[in-house]
């Protein structure tokens, strides 16, 4: 057949928006304020502030009780997070002003807002020597994990997809604890974590150097994600082809940087040096429709997306990947990257920018 994009095989998702989308919104400080656009009802949202300096807030629907979480502190679980955070809607959220905690609705503030679709109501899962509380998309590849830890190396927690996932980010609720990565390419010896700039280290008391499997996840006996009777949360992640990838790369320290074929063109790319001190990196397609992409926000960092110039984070969405237009060391170093990429639409669909 002609090597043509419609001859390509059928996409597993042919609307990622379905399972993961973008939503921009300002904030009013009034009470009920209802942001639409998602287009589902999300499981996981996260949001960051752009325009000036606060924490990230994450919450999720397995936590019913909506209590916040912030990826740039180790702190637990802030209360408060269900005084600023309604609900989550048919269509997206609602949210209300806290004057002492509000990270999400601050008037005349510019919000991001970034959602993916588990499975709804969580149900209990056995496939694990920890029994777990789980919402999960096996068609999307992601699902929420909530557990109560042991304290002892080589359990295992169920994790409800039916792929074996490649990126598991786990944050225990209850206590000051790192947020800690696993990552398919960095592999279950070593661990990164998400609050923190370190390079990939080794740490057993993490994953018990234990691989994931296409049931469960392997834990060993750190506070920060198996403290006795304690609660805490992960966010599971499998690739799905033209809908959403981990995976590595190798920066070559120029401006005409690595291009990362991906298979689909991306809306969402989160990036972290493994090998070196350095800031993970995101950007979204809905903030920036066009290219260059350069207001990079740092899931590690309180700071306000970067808008000095347009050349330090530069990177171009294509219809099948990314092209790196920087050196910069956070994005493009001669060292080892990993990331993580969800799709705007696949290749076969997908238009140039």
């Amino acid at each position: 057949m002609a090597l043509c994009s419609s001859n390509l095989a059928s996409p597993e998702i042919a609307l990622p928006a379905a399972h993961f989308n973008t939503v921009l919104y300002a904030g009013n400080a009034g009470s009920n304020h209802a942001i639409t656009g998602a287009g589902f009802q999300s499981d996981l949202t996260w949001i960051k502030v752009r325009g000036t300096t606060d924490n990230h807030f994450l919450t999720d629907s397995v936590r019913s009780n909506r209590y916040g979480l912030s990826s740039n502190i180790a702190d637990a679980a802030n209360s408060k997070g269900a005084d600023v955070f309604d609900s989550f809607d048919s269509d997206g959220f609602t949210v209300t002003h806290d004057p002492t905690y509000d990270l999400v609705n601050r008037t005349s503030q510019n919000y991001v807002a970034w959602n993916w679709k588990a499975g709804g109501a969580a149900a209990s899962n056995t496939d694990g020597t920890i029994t777990s509380s789980v919402s999960a998309n096996p068609t999307a590849g992601f699902s929420i994990v909530k557990y109560a830890g042991n304290n002892t190396s080589g359990a295992t927690v169920g994790h409800g997809l039916s792929e074996t996932p490649e990126l598991i980010i786990i944050k225990n609720t209850e206590a000051y604890a790192d947020w800690v990565v696993y990552s398919e390419p960095v592999g279950p010896t070593k661990g990164l974590q998400l609050n923190g700039t370190g390079d990939a280290y080794d740490y057993l008391a993490y994953f018990n150097d234990t691989s994931p499997s296409s049931s469960v996840f392997s834990l060993g006996d750190s506070t920060s994600v198996n403290a006795d009777t304690e609660d805490m949360i992960a966010y599971c992640f499998a690739g799905i082809e033209g809908y959403s990838k981990v995976g590595s790369y190798e920066g070559n320290n120029d401006a005409d940087g690595s291009f990362i074929y991906l298979g689909f063109k991306p809306e969402f790319f989160l990036v972290k040096d493994i090998d070196s001190v350095e800031s993970w990196a995101m950007w979204d397609g809905t903030r920036e429709p066009y290219n260059k992409l350069s207001k990079k926000i740092s899931p590690d960092s309180n700071v306000a997306e970067y808008t000095a110039n347009t050349t330090t984070y530069a990177i171009d969405f294509l219809s099948n990947g990314v092209k790196l237009r920087s050196s910069y060391s956070v994005l493009n170093a001669a060292e080892s990257y990993i990331y993580y990429a969800v799709a705007e639409s696949p290749f076969k669909t997908s238009n140039a920018r």
